[in-house]
C-alpha cells in the first residue's frame, strides 16, 4: 500500500511486468546454495515445496525443463522428481501406479553398484520424501473415514510400525498417535512445540507453493483478492497410494541395505537370526507392493 501511495499503481503494475523473476529459478537458487548443509528430512521438504511450484505450470515443455534444472543443480535424479511431481498432481487419470512410474521412482539411481553409498543417500532421500508425504497425509487427512471401522488415522498405524520411520520426530509423532495423547487433526497445535511447527510446516506447503508462485507474476498479483483452496477430494487413494509408495521405498531400502551388509559375508548364530528376519522382513514388503504396483517380485 505504501509503495502505490508513493509511486502509483501503474508504477506498481510495471515494476512487476518488468522486474518478475521466474519463480521456479528464483526459489532453486535459494536453496542450491543451502542444500549441501540441510539433512535428508530438511532437504526432502525444500525439494516438494519448489515441485510444488513446477505443479502449477500449464506446459509440460517448461516443466520437463525445471525438472531437468532442479535435478543437475541438486543431484538428485529426473526421474524421482517427475514421480514426485505426479504425486503433487493428483494424476490419477495418467495411471500412476503402471509400472513405468514405478520404475521411475525406485530404481532411479545407475549408481548402485558403482557408488553404493551415494546410491544409499538417494534411497534416503526417497524414503524422507514419502514419510513427510505420511504425515501430510496425517495432518489433512487422519480425521476422516477410511472405512466403517477405521479413520485414516488407525488405518496408516495399522499398516506401518513406528520403526519402519527413518525420521526421529516422525516417530514421536505415530507414538503420540499411537498412544492417544493427540488426534491427528490437533499435531499442528500439539503441546511438544518441534510436532506443531513441523506439521504446521507440512500443512502449509502447498499453500504457500501457490502463494509464492503468484507473487511473482503479475497476473497472480491481479487474482490475490481472494483465498486459495486446495482441498484433496480423493483422499483415500491418496492415503492408499503413499502407503504402497512407502513400502516400496522402504524395502527397496532394506534390500540395499542387506546386499551390502550380509551378502556373501561369514555370519555367527546371532547375526544368520538377524539376517533371516530382516529378508523375511523384505520379502513380505515385496508381496504387499508387487501387485498394486505392477512389479515382478524378485525374491533374495
Amino acid at each position: 500500500d505504501s509503495y502505490i501511495h508513493k509511486f502509483g499503481g501503474q508504477h506498481l503494475t510495471d515494476h512487476i511486468s518488468t522486474k518478475a523473476q521466474d519463480a521456479v529459478y528464483y526459489e532453486l537458487s535459494l536453496l542450491a546454495g543451502i542444500a549441501s548443509t540441510l539433512d535428508p528430512q530438511h532437504k526432502a521438504s525444500e525439494v516438494e515445496q519448489l515441485l510444488g511450484l513446477v505443479s502449477y505450470v500449464t506446459s509440460p515443455i517448461q516443466r520437463g525443463i525445471y525438472i531437468k534444472q532442479i535435478g543437475h543443480e541438486l543431484s538428485i535424479d529426473e526421474e524421482i522428481l517427475h514421480g514426485e511431481l505426479r504425486r503433487i498432481k493428483g494424476a490419477t487419470k495418467a495411471s500412476p501406479n503402471r509400472p513405468k512410474s514405478v520404475s521411475a521412482l525406485t530404481k532411479p539411481y545407475s549408481s548402485r553398484k558403482t557408488r553404493p553409498q551415494q546410491y544409499l543417500e538417494d534411497l534416503y532421500l526417497n524414503l524422507a520424501l514419502r514419510e513427510l508425504n505420511l504425515i501430510r497425509i496425517l495432518v489433512e487427512h487422519g480425521h476422516r473415514p477410511y472405512d466403517d471401522e477405521r479413520s485414516v488415522t488407525h488405518f496408516v498405524l495399522d499398516s506401518l510400525a513406528d520403526e519402519d520411520l527413518q525420521t526421529p520426530l516422525h516417530q514421536r509423532i505415530f507414538a503420540r498417535l499411537r498412544e492417544g495423547s493427540v488426534q491427528s487433526e490437533k499435531l499442528i497445535h500439539d503441546s511438544d512445540i518441534e510436532i506443531a511447527q513441523h506439521c504446521t510446516s507440512i500443512y502449509l506447503s502447498e499453500y504457500s507453493a501457490v502463494q509464492n508462485y503468484e507473487s511473482l507474476s503479475l497476473e497472480g498479483w491481479r487474482k490475490r483478492s481472494g483465498p486459495i483452496v486446495g482441498i484433496d477430494q480423493t483422499y483415500k487413494s491418496d492415503v492408499d497410494r503413499e502407503i504402497q509408495w512407502f513400502e516400496w521405498e522402504l524395502h527397496q531400502q532394506l534390500e540395499f541395505e542387506w546386499e551390502m551388509r550380509y551378502k556373501d559375508a561369514v555370519l555367527s548364530e546371532e547375526e544368520t537370526l538377524k539376517m533371516l528376519a530382516l529378508k523375511q522382513k523384505i520379502n513380505a514388503l515385496k508381496v504387499k507392493t508387487s501387485n498394486p504396483l505392477g512389479i515382478c517380485v524378485r525374491r533374495i
